[in-house]
C-alpha cells in the first residue's frame, strides 16, 4: 500500500490520486455510485495492486481477493465505509500532485499514456515502464498513473482532458530517461 504524507490530515482521509479497489462479484460495483463518484472526485479504480489504499469489498473474510489484500498489507472496507470516506476526501496533496518526479510517481502496475511520442521515445519510454513492470497505454482513464506527452501536445484538447481526471501529464524530453538496451 502506498501511504502519501498529507499535512493537513496526517495521511488518514483520502486524496485525489489513491488508488482503491473493488473486491467481490464485478456487476455489483462495475456502474455503482461507488465507482463513479470515487472517480468524480480524483480516486483511481484499479485491479488490487501495492499501490492500492483500500479494497472495497461486502464479503471482508473468505475471499481469495481479500486474502490477496491483506498480505499486500492493504485495508479491507465495507462500501458502507467508503461512502464515509468519499465524504472526507483531502485537498491537501493537491498542489503538489503534479509535483512528483515521475520516475518515483511509476510503481509496479501503473499505466501511462502517452501522447505524441516520436517513436524512438516511444520505445524509451516503453523500456523503462517495462523495467519498472509498468505499461503504458492508448485508453485514457481515471486509473492512469501519469501521462506523457510530446511538448507540442501539452496544449491539446487530449491534455485537457487528462488534467481534468487529475493525472499527472509530463513532457517526455524533461523525464531524462537514459535508453535501456535489450
Amino acid at each position: 500500500m502506498v501511504e502519501r504524507s498529507c499535512s493537513k490530515c496526517k495521511g488518514k482521509n483520502l486524496h485525489p490520486g489513491d488508488q482503491v479497489s473493488f473486491g467481490g462479484n464485478k456487476s455489483e460495483f462495475s456502474t455503482s455510485d461507488l465507482q463513479k463518484s470515487a472517480k468524480f472526485l480524483g480516486i483511481r479504480v484499479h485491479g488490487l495492486s501495492k499501490q492500492v489504499k483500500y479494497l472495497i469489498s461486502k464479503n471482508k473474510s473468505n475471499s481469495k481477493t481479500v486474502a490477496k489484500a491483506r498480505t499486500l498489507g492493504i485495508k479491507v472496507i465495507t462500501p458502507e465505509q467508503f461512502q464515509v470516506k468519499l465524504k472526507n476526501v483531502c485537498d491537501g496533496l493537491i498542489q503538489n500532485f503534479n509535483k512528483r518526479p515521475f520516475k518515483s510517481l511509476i510503481l509496479e502496475g501503473s499505466r501511462v499514456y502517452t501522447l505524441g511520442l516520436t517513436d524512438s521515445d516511444l520505445s524509451t519510454l516503453k523500456k523503462f515502464l517495462k523495467s519498472k513492470n509498468a505499461k503504458s497505454t492508448k485508453i485514457m482513464n481515471s486509473s492512469l498513473s501519469a501521462a506523457v506527452s510530446s511538448k507540442f501536445m501539452l496544449k491539446s484538447d487530449k491534455a485537457k482532458q487528462l488534467q481534468g481526471l487529475n493525472i499527472p501529464i509530463y513532457e517526455f524530453s524533461k523525464l531524462r530517461l537514459k535508453p535501456i538496451r535489450d
